[in-house]
């Protein structure tokens, strides 16, 4: 593989073999070509030199098996252009999304060690998938709690209501619940959980 600069793009010219994933790739590229310009004005705009149309056509006509022989011709041919900004883009968002990750499966193990449902752990680690909660379940050992949870005192309640109320301007829901299990170290997560559903759905 070899790179050459130009002002604005990194260009990547590969050489392939026919058994080379991207050989396939060709030939879909090649399928994908047969559908000719409409007037000078598209060609051009689609970046082809006067005088491809007659090679369009053809294309469009040729057996399978001669795609293959134009794929193969096509070695050492074959040209990706990487603008910065794109690259730039699509690097950060790789990143970003592996520390998000990485941020709900710390979330989500203090969610398990303090009672957290399923569910709850789901809606408050998005980057997470079902599997991820039982595997993080089984390495810590601890598995999900399948009996009812007794109902808090309406008092407990009442004054779980208002935590709730008097963070409403925190926009991190996890951050919300972590400061009210700390304020009512007495309750599980899902006795909060229970009391927070009915206190957003106004039955309380």
């Amino acid at each position: 593989m070899t790179k050459a600069k130009t002002r604005h793009e990194a260009c990547y010219r590969l050489r392939l073999e026919q058994r080379h994933p991207l050989h396939g790739q060709i030939l879909a590229l090649l399928v994908s070509s047969l559908v000719l310009p409409e007037g000078g004005q598209e060609a051009a705009d689609a970046g082809l030199p006067p005088g491809c149309a007659d090679a369009f056509e053809m294309l469009a006509k040729l057996p399978p098996e001669q795609l293959h022989a134009v794929a193969r011709l096509l070695d050492g041919m074959v040209e990706i252009r990487l603008p910065p900004a794109a690259l730039a883009a699509a690097v950060h968002e790789v990143a970003g999304s592996q520390e998000r990750r990485q941020l709900c499966l710390q979330r989500c193990e203090w969610l398990i060690r303090h009672g957290g449902s399923n569910r709850m752990i789901l809606l408050l680690c998005p980057a997470l998938c079902a599997d991820d909660v039982r595997q993080l379940r089984r390495r810590l050992g601890i598995p999900v709690n399948k009996g009812r949870l007794p109902a808090l005192p309406l008092e407990a309640r009442l004054s779980v209501a208002a935590d709730w109320q008097a963070t409403a301007g925190e926009t991190d829901t996890f951050l919300r619940y972590r400061a009210l299990a700390e304020r009512h170290p007495g309750c599980t997560l899902g006795q909060l959980y229970s009391t927070v559903a009915a206190v957003e759905g106004g039955c309380l």
